[in-house]
């Protein structure tokens, strides 16, 4: 900026205090400015950057109120996003980064899918030296925590899951499922807390000591660690989660946004972003009931778009945007207490509320279009059963979207049938197994190694 000043321009400082509500007390304030040597810099096409942001998420929010008005809120941008010191980045590396959604029992078919992509593009190295941020909600939320915070390799994090699961829903009689079935219409929820907490605790003193470790990344541990990777967590707040956007609980501090809860543990985290209703009672934290993020942010790449935009700016460069899902499930007819009486109807709201291909479908395209570098290929999903589609180019030069294999419903089960894990690892061992599958695996692989 300073180079660009001819004699008689005017340099004007402005003090502002970082976060809302900070104050800044001061009686007298020097400018020191010091200039080094002539750096050659790339070109910041300024205008450019500002109008894709802009357009972008113009169509979020039309989109968002057309569909759920306030269910589905997605963030707006701040206005400090497009100031000068958030312009940077254009020099750096590409980001890669991913998005993992909820799905219970069943984000052992995310971890699978991982674990092949990760062979292809950087066998021997963790997903925590590759991604330079994960976010994930209730199921997807505990992975990113065990990957990205705890460092740990897929393989690793699928023993684990795969033990954990059975833990905190053990196998039931016939008996006591219906004894379950009885307490949750009278309590509203199926299962104990206790032992979900337990092994998470187990997990975090096993993998960094202390089980009462800060979700928060201690900043001076940063200035030592090898750890780049940001994690976040979506979880929702009770209060208002009908027309509130959900909370974002990070490891990381945000340049635009002061964290509600800076003391929250990382046990609690991970506890409150998988506090789904009816399964698990809400999680208390400084005065804030949290339920399962799932509710509003089953699949959170939205917020990850929010996040990448204004943590590392909208001028910075991304080579891969890497979604996993949790399978496809059955068409279900909603709004209808007919079938299956209140408990089927409330299961298809259920559902609504936490289908994640909706939010798939709305930023897919434009991710490529746009984000941020216009008519480039940088978007990857893979979710047993969608069929595999794939952003092809035509011979015309036009792009779009189309169905690699056949899309297959299926019945996923419920969230806590540990019994059906079986069947969703043999779903996902076949759809790894699919040609398309592994050409779309092939080519996001190739994006991830190019940073």
């Amino acid at each position: 900026m300073f180079r660009l000043l001819e004699p008689g321009n005017v340099i004007a400082v402005r003090l502002a205090a970082r976060f809302l509500g900070w104050a800044v007390y001061s009686r007298k304030g020097y400018l020191e400015i010091e200039i080094g040597e002539e750096v050659e810099r790339k070109k910041l096409n300024y205008g450019q950057i500002v109008s894709t942001v802009n357009t972008v998420q113009e169509v979020f929010q039309d989109i968002n109120s057309i569909m759920q008005p306030e269910t589905m809120q997605i963030s707006r941008v701040s206005s400090a996003l497009f100031m000068a010191g958030m312009m940077s980045g254009q020099d750096k590396p590409p980001l890669r980064v991913l998005s993992l959604d909820g799905g219970g029992v069943r984000g052992i078919a995310a971890l699978m899918l991982l674990d092949e992509v990760m062979k292809k593009s950087h066998p021997g190295k963790l997903p925590y030296q590759v991604f330079d941020m994960i976010g994930g909600t209730s199921t997807g939320g505990f992975i990113a925590i065990m990957l990205g915070r705890m460092k740990m390799s897929v393989s690793e994090c699928i023993q684990a899951y795969t033990e954990f699961m059975n833990v905190v829903f053990p196998p039931r009689s016939k008996l006591g499922s219906l004894t379950a079935g009885l307490k949750s219409a009278w309590s509203g929820n199926k299962w104990k807390a206790e032992p979900l907490v337990d092994v998470i605790k187990r997990l975090i003193k096993a993998k960094l000591g202390d089980p009462e470790k800060l979700l928060l990344f201690d900043p001076a541990a940063a200035a030592t660690d090898d750890n780049p990777c940001k994690v976040f967590l979506m979880a929702v707040n009770q209060l208002g989660a009908n027309n509130h956007a959900p909370v974002t609980l990070r490891t990381y501090e945000h340049p635009l946004d002061k964290p509600a809860l800076p003391e929250i543990k990382l046990w609690e985290a991970c506890r409150a972003t998988s506090a789904a209703p009816s399964y698990f009672p809400p999680l208390e934290v400084s005065g804030v009931k949290f339920l399962d993020g799932g509710l509003q942010a089953n699949n959170p790449l939205g917020w990850l778009w929010n996040e990448v935009l204004t943590v590392f700016g909208p001028a910075r460069d991304t080579s891969c945007f890497l979604s996993i899902g949790t399978g496809t499930p059955e068409s279900q007819v909603a709004g209808s207490a007919t079938a299956g009486g209140l408990i089927g109807f409330a299961k298809s709201m259920a559902s609504i509320a936490t289908n994640t291909e909706m939010v798939n479908i709305l930023f897919r395209s434009l991710i490529n279009a746009f984000a941020p570098r216009p008519q480039g290929k940088k978007y990857w999903r893979f979710n047993i059963g969608d069929g595999c589609p794939d952003w092809i180019e035509g011979p015309d030069g036009v792009w779009a979207w189309s169905l690699q294999e056949k899309r297959v419903e299926m019945d996923l089960g419920e969230l806590d049938d540990v019994a059906a894990m079986d069947k969703t690892v043999k779903a996902t061992k076949a759809y790894i197994a699919l040609d398309g599958a592994q050409a779309m695996i092939s080519e996001c692989a190739k994006a991830l190694v190019v940073a």
